[in-house]
């Protein structure tokens, strides 16, 4: 497996420690798997069971009890979109033409059932079971609206208009509440009686991933349209209150798909990069999602960069993930991607004593408060998560015994920054936030 080396800017020269090693992601690619069918929704019920759907024209049904060692195969008539289980012997599977399948066996078999009447048009994008009668299927695509509902395992299935549910993706967060997420963000917590919608970011094409780390805290990544530099990308949206209102980190000319949070710190998002040339690549975060760092995968030598990319992640603890692509193909990691996380930092200058910045987070303005240097030549510098300087203020003949700067930074889009407080012959960085 060939692995690139990435920089990225946290702090001032951070460089990404080292490449994804082999034994970091191992890659699963078998006859069974290895189908050339977009592997699109993962689902495991325990640490070694775990069931995969996807497809192209027909779908595929792959199913694990051993970790992802062996995998059993099942062909079925569309292509599929979303896998759940609400419990060990109950699933449910949904795709193309509204399709709807269900087993009651661990998927040993899985029957098919009937929507009310909708057109094919209709594909089933999400599906989400509150107990394993009550759940909620979104779709699109079609004529008009429509939003399914179930209380009895599906023998009957509600189209109902009385909502405005478009949820491209769902989440369960406890036995009463669930939510969606389209171009708005739905939740119901009252197993789907009602539904409240809370605006999100602008500009929103579609939901890729929603996840909740408890009752209030929850990540959602979006696709995105914009001109320059690449036509499209991605963001991460983040609440702190239930959904109610949302702060926003963009990702540019990345397509960032799926998310997954195995603790409340830990978490990881899949994707790449849809720029020339392309990449695949891992964002993970050790803090609750203040901080992601990233590096990327490539596969095997018979793909290209060009034609796979992660697609979506299942954790089922904090260091075992499966990242599925678009082409067939599982990586999977049993040490949480390994000890290629670390951040170093590579220091051209002696580093002055750290110094304080505040507020963090900050809206409009910050002050960082500093020990007096030899130099009475001070530069600010402001970068993004992309390494991109954003803003630089020089502040020439200071006033002996003065050790504060104030920075406006009301124009900075929320998000993460690094900023570089740099002298004559010294220098030293910190992270801030931007409401």
């Amino acid at each position: 497996m060939k692995i690139s080396r990435l920089i990225i800017c946290l702090i001032l020269f951070v460089v990404l420690s080292a490449p994804v090693r082999a034994q970091n992601w191992t890659i699963i690619d078998s006859s069974v798997t290895h189908t050339t069918a977009a592997l699109r929704s993962a689902f495991f019920t325990n640490s070694t069971t775990g069931y995969i759907v996807g497809g192209n024209d027909s779908g595929v049904i792959l199913k694990t009890s051993d970790a992802g060692n062996s995998w059993n195969l099942t062909v079925v008539n569309k292509y599929l979109e979303c896998v759940y289980f609400p419990s060990d012997s109950v699933g449910y599977a949904v795709g193309s033409a509204h399709t709807i399948m269900k087993t009651t066996d661990a998927g040993a078999t899985w029957v098919y059932q009937f929507a009310p009447s909708l057109s094919s048009l209709y594909t089933a994008m999400s599906v989400c079971f509150i107990n394993n009668d009550t759940g909620f299927i979104g779709l699109k695509n079609g004529p008009g609206y429509a939003f399914l509902k179930t209380y009895n395992g599906g023998a009957t299935w509600i189209n109902d208009i009385s909502d405005t549910v478009h949820a491209n993706v769902f989440f369960k967060i406890n036995d009463s509440t669930v939510c969606g997420v389209f171009g708005e963000f739905s939740k119901t917590t009252n197993k789907g009686v009602n539904w409240i919608n809370y605006s999100i970011p602008p500009n929103t094409n579609l939901g890729s991933s929603l996840f909740f780390t408890n009752e209030t805290e929850g990540f959602a990544t979006l696709s995105k349209h914009s001109g320059d530099p690449c036509f499209n990308y991605s963001s991460l949206i983040k609440t702190t209150d239930g959904g109610q209102t949302w702060t926003e980190t963009n990702y540019d000319c990345d397509y960032v798909d799926g998310l997954y949070f195995p603790s409340a710190q830990i978490g990881y998002m899949v994707g790449g990069y849809i720029g020339s040339p392309r990449a695949q690549k891992i964002w993970k975060t050790i803090d609750g999602g203040n901080v992601w760092e990233y590096t990327t995968f490539q596969l095997d030598s018979f793909l290209t960069a060009n034609n796979v990319y992660g697609s979506s992640i299942f954790c089922t603890d904090v260091n075992t993930c499966y990242i599925l692509t678009n082409y067939g193909i599982i990586v999977k990691t049993t040490n949480g991607g390994g000890t290629d996380w670390t951040v170093s930092v590579k220091e051209e200058k002696k580093a002055v004593p750290q110094f304080v910045l505040y507020p963090n987070p900050a809206q409009l303005y910050i002050t960082i408060e500093y020990e007096l240097l030899e130099t009475k030549d001070i530069e600010i510098e402001i970068k993004n998560m992309l390494g991109q300087t954003v803003k630089t203020v020089k502040s020439k003949n200071l006033i002996q015994g003065q050790n504060k700067i104030e920075v406006d930074v009301s124009e900075l889009a929320t998000g993460i920054y690094c900023i570089s407080l740099r002298g004559d012959k010294q220098n030293s960085s910190v992270r801030f936030i931007k409401q």
